[in-house]
């Protein structure tokens, strides 16, 4: 997540001096945050397809006797 963040506003800085527009900085912020917000639902998305797996395991399911 910090990674994405820094890639943003490295590239936002890197924009912004090349072409003397300071809001492209902030357009590199925004594009980091963004970015580690997708990298989370992604993470998100995986682990729960994971446990969906788990749920449907018969390793991992209870016999229920009566």
């Amino acid at each position: 997540m910090v990674v994405a963040i820094l890639m943003g506003v490295a590239i936002g800085y890197g924009l912004k001096e090349l072409t003397h527009i300071s809001w492209l900085f902030w357009l590199g912020v925004i594009w980091g945050v963004l970015a580690s917000f997708l990298n989370v639902y992604k993470a998100y998305k995986n682990m729960q397809k994971d446990y969906e797996e788990l749920v449907k395991d018969p390793k991992y399911t209870q016999n229920k006797t009566k």
